[in-house]
């Protein structure tokens, strides 16, 4: 559970993460299913790259290279630079997630929904895990993780450096209040959602 105290809240705020290809945005959907609001971080931070100062600052580091013929950031370009160099990963993450974290923050604080799934890769690194009630991770091992990601088109060397520059299984297994294994079908996978939905989530909303 989050280290430090939670304010009395009326709203849960529940976090999913794993490594890439772990289903863990399957799994977030499958939860909000059940009435909650799915916050993907992935999709909302894409809309951030619009934002004039983001494209300020992500010109002035990456140089106009990372920019297509409309002036928008071409993803491949952007991927292709900071999935090869660690220290270009952490000069993007610097840039993009103090705001996406502000917008994250907004879109919880304003959600009509009693119930809120953030859906995030590196919640673990943000300050707004510890605001989270709980924390589940998803698990699945590596040869299933590339079997996915190239099911989206990614080439295995791609997926395979992803995964390199991502915690551990062990890590997540650490942080995470619970671990949810998805190395099999979607419908194991969905009989985990509702029971996690039983057990954590509607006893906190009984609380609320």
């Amino acid at each position: 559970m989050p280290d430090t105290p939670r304010e009395k809240s009326n709203r849960i705020l529940a976090g999913v993460t794993g490594r890439a290809g772990s289903g863990k945005t399957t799994f977030a959907r499958m939860l909000a299913r059940k009435g909650a609001l799915h916050l993907e971080a992935d999709s909302i931070a894409w809309t951030l790259y619009s934002h004039p100062t983001i494209k300020k600052n992500l010109k002035e580091t990456f140089g106009k290279k990372i920019f297509d013929r409309t002036g928008e950031v071409d993803r491949q370009t952007l991927g292709k630079i900071v999935f090869c160099d660690p220290d270009e990963l952490t000069r993007l993450n610097a840039i993009m997630h103090p705001t996406l974290e502000g917008e994250l923050r907004y879109r919880i604080n304003h959600a009509a929904e009693r119930v809120v799934i953030l859906d995030a890769a590196l919640l673990l690194d943000w300050s707004i895990a510890k605001e989270c009630n709980f924390i589940i991770g998803l698990e699945t091992s590596e040869v299933v993780s590339i079997i996915r990601l190239k099911r989206k088109k990614m080439p295995r060397d791609k997926a395979k450096l992803i995964l390199t520059t991502q915690r551990s299984i062990e890590e997540f297994r650490e942080l995470c209040d619970i671990m949810v294994e998805n190395n099999g079908d979607p419908e194991d996978l969905e009989l985990e959602a509702e029971k996690i939905w039983k057990s954590l989530v509607l006893p906190l909303l009984k609380e609320i």
